[in-house]
């Protein structure tokens, strides 16, 4: 596995497990970032920025959680997408389009 995909999957796994509710009184958590340096997270995380393509936004809408989201740190996430074509007739033909999560959640156009 490249790196890259190993902390993609880790800041899924850590979201995943901070938006599942405990079965017990909530606490804060320690985890231990890809550096080796323990981060000590509040219990009740309430404000997001993501750092993703896309796939943290992904699972947080799959958890309901998408609305914790304040910020977006990725290119891909803040870019609109335009493609132009040439048809066979030699005419040109140009598509724009949004990122999947900015099209599900339009309010993501404008977050910082």
């Amino acid at each position: 596995m490249q790196p890259r995909h190993i902390s993609v999957t880790l800041i899924a796994l850590v979201l995943f497990w901070f938006l599942s509710d405990p079965p017990g009184p909530a606490e804060a958590k320690t985890v231990v970032d890809m550096r080796g340096v323990r981060v000590a997270l509040p219990a009740d995380i309430q404000r997001v920025a993501t750092i993703s393509d896309g796939f943290v936004e992904g699972v947080m809408t799959h958890l309901g959680e998408i609305d914790r989201v304040v910020a977006i740190g990725s290119w891909a996430m803040k870019r609109d997408y335009v493609y132009t074509f040439e048809t066979v007739s030699g005419e040109t033909y140009t598509h724009r389009g949004l990122h999947t999560m900015k099209f599900l959640h339009p309010w993501l156009r404008t977050s910082p």
